[in-house]
């Protein structure tokens, strides 16, 4: 009865002795705090467009890469491509955004609606 005791308790420390060695890996590496940095700065600004009561239904697809962000995707005016923009130059850490936003064409936005 003791067995499945010891296998388990053995296989919780190999997962903790692999996560530890990965953990220092990743924050042993000079990229990978910047890393971080990226994913929550393309996290906040996916949110603060979601929470924007003029763009949560657009689809822009956000990219952070040694804090420059990438916006590409489509929106229905040039107002709401410079309102994105605007939103992503908030973001705290954002050191550029590159805007590679399309707007829908008239035809587009008549089928759409």
């Amino acid at each position: 009865m003791k067995k499945p005791h010891k296998f388990y308790c053995y296989t919780a420390i190999s997962f903790l002795s692999a996560a530890l060695l990965t953990a220092c890996v990743v924050f042993s590496n000079p990229e990978g705090p910047e890393c971080v940095d990226d994913i929550a700065i393309a996290s906040h600004v996916k949110s603060s467009i979601l929470n924007d009561p003029y763009l949560h239904n657009y689809e822009v697809y956000i990219k952070a890469f040694q804090k420059e962000v990438y916006l590409t995707g489509f929106v229905r005016s040039k107002q709401q491509s410079e309102r994105v923009e605007y939103l992503s130059k908030r973001i705290k850490g954002v050191r550029a955004v590159k805007n590679n936003l399309f707007i829908f064409p008239p035809l587009v936005q008549k089928q759409i609606s």
